[in-house]
Order: structure tokens, then C-alpha cells, then sequence
């Protein structure tokens, strides 16, 4: 199994949790590519068995609760047509002070469906990753279990 963890950041928090997603599926012998989305391009999505997105929600040249604009711009690109049935899952980091709350959530969730991929998992929404980064770290590990539950074994793969 082959996993794309793409991620942009601004104030490191979504790097911080995308580390530690990435060094979970590692410890169970699931390759993963951690890439700043900057990095990666809409035709190598069909060079992974799962992709997972990461980004922050923020005021973009869109307006409140997008994706970074990293991204956008990602989203903007034409897209290869492979993607039907590919496998994602998205997080996203907020907080609910905001209007639309982990609003880049959203926005990622209608980009996979638009690509025809499927979703593993319900999205994670993280409120305020800084103020209670011990609990949200915990909500990761829990998301990722639940997503290491619906992975073929390494040994299967």
C-alpha cells in the first residue's frame, strides 16, 4: 500500500499533525509520502492506493474557510481522469470562532467527489490544534485507527 499525505500549512500546525499521521501509518508498515502540496501534481494521484489531504482553513482570495491557497491552486489545475474509486481522507485544523468552521474540510471533500474518489473515512475536524494539542493529537490517532482499520494489511498488499 501506497499513501500521498499532501498537506500545506501556515502556521505549522497542520505540519505538525501530518507528521504525526504519517509516523502512525509508518509504524504499521504502510509507505507514506509526506508532500507539501506545492509538491504534488494532479497526475500523480494515481500513483497512490490512498491519498490523504491536510490543510488549515483561512481567508483566501476566495474568501472565509477555504483551503490554503497552496491548495487552491492544487484544485485550479486540470485534474487527470483516473481518479475514479481512488481512496482519500481528509483533516482539516480550525477553529470555531470562524463562521465556517474547518470550512477547507468541505471544500476538499466536494474536490474528491468531483475527482470520483471515495472518502475511507469521515472527515477530522480539528478546533484550535495550539490550545489543547494533547487531545487533538489523540483525535488524530484516533482517526488514523480508524483508517488503519480499513487498509489492507502490508502483508496482504
Amino acid at each position: 500500500m501506497k499513501v500521498l499525505l499532501a498537506y500545506a500549512t501556515y502556521s505549522s500546525g497542520t505540519d505538525l499533525a501530518s507528521q504525526l499521521v504519517t509516523s502512525l501509518l509508518t509504524a504499521h508498515n504502510i509507505s507514506v509520502e509526506r508532500k507539501n502540496i506545492r509538491e504534488v501534481s494532479p497526475e500523480n494521484l494515481s500513483d497512490y492506493d490512498l491519498v490523504i489531504f491536510a490543510s488549515p482553513s483561512w481567508r483566501t482570495r476566495k474568501g472565509d474557510g477555504y483551503p490554503h491557497e497552496f491548495f487552491l491552486d492544487f484544485m485550479e489545475k486540470p485534474q487527470a481522469e483516473n481518479c475514479r474509486g481512488r481512496k482519500f481522507a481528509i483533516f482539516g485544523l480550525g477553529d470555531r470562532v470562524y463562521t465556517h468552521f474547518c470550512g477547507a474540510v468541505d471544500h476538499l471533500e466536494s474536490f474528491v467527489q468531483e475527482l470520483g474518489g471515495v472518502l475511507l473515512v469521515p472527515s477530522l475536524r480539528i478546533d484550535g490544534f495550539y490550545f489543547n494539542q494533547e487531545e487533538n493529537e489523540q483525535k488524530l490517532r484516533e482517526w488514523t485507527s480508524q483508517l488503519l482499520a480499513l487498509l489492507p494489511s502490508p502483508a496482504a498488499v
